[in-house]
């Protein structure tokens, strides 16, 4: 058996369903050969605290003016725009 790297990206908006699947693999880590990648917002709840094959490392948020610019360099700077870019910030 390989080992296996899965990437689960933006989990504060997952569904419950694919919850329920994350969360059997997690119960599985310590006889599966798999590594786990997610990464989630401080305001998701998991429950695998307890895990002891678990790292978490905090990132600080982008400042709102790098928000900004990352917004402009993915969604250019129609007017038409803003209010898209105002919930995504």
């Amino acid at each position: 058996m390989q080992p296996l790297l899965l990437v689960c990206e933006d989990l504060h908006w997952i569904d419950t369903e694919t919850q329920a699947v994350l969360d059997s693999l997690v119960e599985s880590l310590p006889t599966a050969q798999l590594l786990l990648l997610v990464n989630i917002t401080a305001e998701y709840q998991h429950g695998w605290g307890s895990q002891d094959l678990l790292h978490a490392t905090a990132l600080d948020p982008l400042p709102p003016m790098w928000r900004r610019r990352v917004l402009h360099a993915l969604l250019g700077d129609a007017a038409s725009l803003e209010p898209l870019k105002t919930l995504l910030d």
